[in-house]
């Protein structure tokens, strides 16, 4: 098969990732351009992440026994889940945090999953190139989804931090990467055990991680405070720097979440 299919393959499945979560956007869509930012600079910065792994997985092969559980779960946790997620968190919270686009709480998860899937593709046209259609067939099932999903749980907390009390946004931020590296470690963790029989829990586990991701998405798409608007208003709400306060909704910066992954009942 030649470079070209293959690169296509690669790129194939964060394409149409993308697509589905921009579409879940229906009350008030990010500008395409700014996606796009956040989604190159998402590939871009796994250089930086790669850099940052190498001396880290350099110390922990020489620390712990080569095949052992120990080796497997800080190579997940820590060289790759850590890292990465927090490569993306900065993505999203240097490019796109600030800007007045970002003015929904399901915005958090559209710019998120952008910067997570902009580093997948990114990862995925290596592993594809090096490993063929069967690879580029398995990680379309597993490895760009999960990035995504990961990208999701850091995106409902970082959405709802962007609309709570200022004093109360890091909070927000720190939950968020605590759940997006604890999933993404695990994820990882499973297949780095190299035992068949715990590897094969990596296909309930995607489907809890499916279940989970795509409630936090109905919250936050409910959460917008552009529900019964018309574009009239929201462009005159965006020209004099407000929000749009829906009746259907309330105000999520009035009603912070209280847990890591069920907010109160009122919250959304």
């Amino acid at each position: 098969m030649n470079v070209n299919t293959l690169i296509g393959l690669a790129v194939l499945p964060g394409f149409l990732l993308m697509l589905y979560f921009y579409k879940k956007d229906i009350h008030e869509p990010e500008p395409v351009e700014k996606v796009r930012k956040v989604l190159l600079w998402g590939a871009l910065v796994s250089v930086l992440a790669v850099l940052l792994e190498l001396p880290l997985q350099y110390a922990v092969q020489h620390t712990f026994a080569a095949g052992s559980l120990s080796l497997a779960f800080f190579n997940a946790f820590l060289v790759a889940a850590t890292v990465e997620e927090l490569c993306k968190y900065l993505v999203v919270r240097k490019t796109i945090y600030d800007d007045p686009e970002f003015n929904e709480p399901y915005d958090g998860i559209v710019y998120c999953v952008a910067a997570s899937l902009g580093f997948a593709i990114a990862e995925n046209i290596l592993y594809v190139l090096s490993g063929g259609i069967g690879v580029a067939i398995l990680r379309a099932l597993l490895s760009v989804p999960a990035h995504a999903l990961f990208g999701v749980f850091l995106g409902y907390f970082m959405g709802l931090s962007k609309f709570a009390e200022p004093s109360r946004r890091l909070r927000f931020h720190m939950v968020g990467l605590v759940i997006a590296i604890a999933t993404h470690g695990l994820y990882d963790f499973v297949l780095f055990t190299g035992i068949p029989t715990v590897q094969l829990t990596v296909f309930p586990l995607m489907g809890l991680f499916w279940m989970v991701g795509l409630w936090k998405v109905k919250k936050l798409v409910a959460a917008s405070p552009f529900i019964g608007t018309t574009p009239v208003q929201r462009q005159e709400a965006g020209a004099n720097g407000e929000q749009p306060q829906s009746p259907n909704v309330k105000a999520p910066e009035r009603e912070p979440a209280t847990g890591l992954f069920i907010p109160r009942e009122d919250t959304l």
